[in-house]
């Protein structure tokens, strides 16, 4: 993580969170998470399993099941686009 990130970082929409290198090392720790739980998955890749997967392994994606319902619906759509960027980038 680079040295200018140790310091504030906002997110569009979702506010600001006041250490930009620890939330760059957590984000960077899941992304390596989701890369190697798709990947298990790429000779099979059922979306509702992979998704299931990602809950069991990713204890932050899985407070989406706290999301009001039609939150959850559209949350659906992107993570079903993010699964398929990633398997396409594994392949």
């Amino acid at each position: 993580v680079a040295a200018e990130a140790d310091r504030k970082i906002c997110f569009g929409h979702y506010g600001m969170h006041p250490d930009g290198k620890q939330i760059l090392e957590l984000a960077r720790a899941q992304l390596a998470l989701w890369l190697d739980v798709v990947g298990r998955h790429a000779e099979n890749p059922d979306t509702q399993a992979i998704v299931a997967d990602l809950k069991k392994q990713d204890q932050v994606f899985a407070l989406i099941d706290n999301l009001p319902g039609a939150d959850q619906r559209r949350e659906a759509y992107f993570i079903g686009n993010t699964i398929a960027g990633m398997l396409d980038y594994i392949r």
